[in-house]
């Protein structure tokens, strides 16, 4: 077997490959070893002719020859190749290109001194009174019985904000404890949000010195997914999909167009957090990925997966992991 890469850019690549006489041989007993096996064995919509086992052994061919290459040339690809043959005759030998997107290599660059940088800013955040009282007020109104009034009138009667107030929402003994509780509840949320601030900023900062060709499958592919999931909250929200662009002065067009861009970005900063884990040798362990693939199927109430989805399943647990370890 012959073969040449081209590079087509950093995230596709063009494999030309070139299979002798016997080489194809092989392959063709093979294949009718294969269909006649088939036959046997009884398999219903099965033929047997010159041409089936032709075409079987092409397939087999193929397939064979693409993954020696992608594991000989430690080939990072992505999605199916796009397969065209040229040449391929019965009793001779075969010739095909295989278009393969790929994961681009990225060269990143002193990310230490920038995460340095970056997260030299955090900000121990505060929580004030008045946004404990709010959260209390919202409690409160929450907690609100209606009553009616000998017109028949209904009014919201509103508890007062006390101990007993505080000791009917749970395990507390006093509204000085309940306070305490809002108070901190505000105050980690107001840390995960810097954190997850900081974080897009060095990711930013980073990906400013990168311009590279990305892998288009992914980015479609997530583009879709978060149209998909934007379709879904306006049905969740009793819009339909059109009153919905209109209450975001979007048309589909635009929409697609944003979450496009949206999609490239989140693309480039994902093969930064890949690329830092391959530097820093950031892996995630069988066990955590099977806990955290459990727990979102969980929260999620999925009772029954195919193998597909489970293995998509996986692949999201483990790069949420690796992602967060870096």
């Amino acid at each position: 077997m012959k073969y040449q890469i081209n590079y087509l850019n950093e995230a596709k690549i063009k494999i030309e490959v070139a299979l002798k006489k016997e080489e194809m041989d092989f392959y063709f007993k093979e294949a009718e070893k294969e269909l006649k096996n088939q036959l046997r064995l009884g398999q219903k919509n099965q033929e047997f002719s010159l041409n089936k086992v032709f075409e079987l052994s092409i397939k087999k061919a193929i397939v064979a020859s693409l993954s020696e290459i992608i594991e000989k040339e430690k080939i990072n690809l992505i999605g199916q190749p796009e397969v065209k043959t040229k040449t391929a005759l019965i009793g001779t030998g075969l010739t095909f290109e295989a278009t393969i997107e790929i994961i681009p290599e990225i060269k990143l660059g002193d990310y230490k001194k920038i995460a340095k940088e970056i997260f030299s800013q955090r900000k121990e955040p505060q929580v004030s009174e008045k946004e404990i009282n709010d959260s209390l007020e919202f409690l409160r109104y929450s907690r609100a019985k209606i009553e009616k009034n000998e017109k028949g009138e209904e009014t919201k009667k509103l508890p007062e904000i006390n101990d007993k107030f505080a000791q009917s929402l749970g395990n507390f003994t006093s509204l000085e404890e309940l306070k305490n509780s809002i108070r901190e509840g505000i105050l980690e949320e107001k840390r995960i949000k810097e954190k997850e601030k900081l974080r897009q900023k060095f990711l930013e900062k980073i990906a400013q010195d990168i311009s590279i060709a990305l892998p288009e499958i992914l980015v479609e592919t997530l583009a879709k997914e978060n149209l998909k999931y934007l379709k879904s909250l306006a049905l969740n929200s009793g819009l339909d999909f059109n009153s919905y662009l209109e209450k975001i002065n979007h048309t589909q067009e635009s929409l697609e167009k944003k979450l496009k861009e949206e999609a490239r970005r989140q693309v480039l900063h994902s093969l930064i957090l890949y690329k830092i884990a391959q530097l820093e040798d950031i892996e995630a362990n069988q066990t955590e990925i099977s806990l955290l693939a459990q727990k979102i199927a969980n929260q999620s109430m999925i009772k029954e997966i195919t193998p597909e989805e489970e293995k998509k399943l996986f692949d999201y647990a483990k790069e949420r992991i690796i992602f967060e370890k870096v």
